[in-house]
């Protein structure tokens, strides 16, 4: 049987016609290099704001047993999605993303704020997108 490779570029241009298409009236500029950033300082995005740069994609593979807390909130798992992103320079985390990147969507809260957040079933994986924003 012959197995099929996608080049890491191919998910790149899968990732920027998606937030084109979900931004409505987003623009995405080229990317340019950040200095790493804190992680306190990367917000979280459902939808794409108004004028951006996309970083690159980041996971992070969700431990085994990992339940959210009593009022559905999944902290600790959007903390280290903040984190991989603040290491891109990032200033927010886009989790609206490209249907092909992942298998279901779950809805967790951050804090209190409700999210729909893009898993990946094998290994559980939640996928998002570091961005810098230019303009909400």
């Amino acid at each position: 049987m012959r197995s099929i490779t996608f080049h890491p570029f191919g998910k790149f241009i899968g990732i920027l016609a998606l937030a084109f298409a979900a931004g409505c009236g987003s623009e995405i500029v080229p990317a340019t290099q950040h200095p790493v950033n804190q992680p306190q300082n990367v917000q979280i995005y459902q939808d794409a704001p108004k004028k951006y740069e996309i970083l690159g994609q980041v996971e992070d593979v969700i431990p085994v047993g990992y339940t959210w807390d009593a009022n559905g909130n999944a902290n600790e798992e959007f903390d280290r999605l903040k984190a991989k992103a603040a290491q891109l320079g990032a200033n927010g985390v886009l989790l609206t993303i490209d249907r092909s990147l992942y298998d279901v969507q779950a809805g967790a809260g951050y804090y209190g704020t409700q999210y729909e957040v893009a898993i990946r079933n094998s290994p559980k994986t939640a996928v998002a997108i570091a961005i810098y924003v230019i303009e909400k």
